[in-house]
């Protein structure tokens, strides 16, 4: 990501409470969230090469995905927190959880699908996003 000096000084800098060491990632997408809510734009480079670290086993993947989750919930609270904007409380707090306990009900009534695999994880993430936003510090001065 690059960005020009003026967006920080119009949207402000990044959430400390998002990221690494903290709920766990979604930093950059909150980040983002507020860079095209203040009007401007994002430019995609297709021709740009990143590499990221990809999980060999199933364990590290569930970790990954529990802090995922985590991150993305926190992060979406986070964003109502900033801009009330309801649509971020409402998939927090209803879509959510709506989608995990039809697919906990899905797995009652079929077996087990693979896309189930990772389920408890998600759903775990998604508990520690809310009780993290809940016990985070608010952020110091410079994030808006």
């Amino acid at each position: 990501m690059a960005f020009r000096k003026a967006v920080f000084m119009t949207v402000g800098l990044f959430d400390e409470r998002l990221d690494v060491g903290a709920a766990g990632c979604s930093g950059d997408s909150e980040y983002w969230y507020r860079v095209l809510a203040a009007g401007w734009r994002c430019r995609y480079e297709p021709s740009a090469v990143v590499f990221h670290h990809h999980r060999r086993t199933f364990d590290a993947l569930a970790q990954q995905i529990l802090a995922y989750m985590r991150g993305h919930v926190a992060a979406l609270l986070v964003q109502f927190e900033r801009s009330g904007h309801w649509g971020n409380l409402r998939r927090a707090l209803l879509v959510l959880p709506a989608r995990y306990v039809l697919r906990w009900a899905g797995r009652l009534v079929r077996r087990r699908r693979d896309s189930d695999g990772l389920l408890r994880q998600e759903v775990r993430g998604w508990l520690a996003g809310v009780v993290f936003y809940l016990r985070a510090k608010r952020p110091s001065e410079g994030i808006r």
